[in-house]
């Protein structure tokens, strides 16, 4: 899937959200940092180029690399704390949401990921094959529709 997708999925993976974080602000700064989060699993991408031993959606593509960026969110949010205007929780959820939505929305094509790679026994490959990655329709769609519904919340919380 192309960013445009990923951010689309990770803009409507925020809505449920709304609830939890009333304030405009951060509710906008939760979808900024999901839709951010969403883009680093393919970080793998100009590795693999480069190096043909490693294969794109592996390591990046599972639950210990969500948690991975929660950790290191978290310490990074320890750190700048002082200048930051909002909570952890909302930089810690949006990266979860983005990095997860990620993983699963690539779930959904032809290759599919294996969301626990590191204990090999305990592989499991969800590979559902609906959805064609390179797909122009597809990924504007996903954009278009978080697009919508981000602003639709936004102009629910405003007025």
């Amino acid at each position: 899937m192309y960013p445009r997708g990923h951010a689309g999925i990770a803009m409507v993976a925020t809505v449920p959200f709304t609830a939890y974080f009333t304030g405009v602000p951060e509710f906008t700064v939760l979808v900024i940092i999901a839709m951010w989060a969403s883009l680093t699993p393919d970080i793998d991408v100009p590795i693999c180029r480069r190096f043909q031993t490693i294969h794109h959606r592996g390591l990046t593509h599972t639950v210990w690399f969500v948690i991975l960026c929660a950790l290191l969110t978290t310490v990074t949010h320890m750190i700048l704390n002082r200048w930051l205007f909002f909570s952890p929780q909302v930089s810690v959820i949006g990266v979860i949401i983005g990095v997860s939505s990620h993983v699963v929305a690539d779930g959904f094509n032809r290759d599919g990921v294996k969301p626990f790679e590191i204990f090999g026994s305990f592989s499991y490959h969800l590979q559902l094959n609906c959805i064609k990655s390179d797909s122009y329709f597809v990924n504007n769609f996903l954009i278009t529709v978080g697009t919508i519904l981000v602003f639709g919340v936004l102009s629910v919380k405003i007025y």
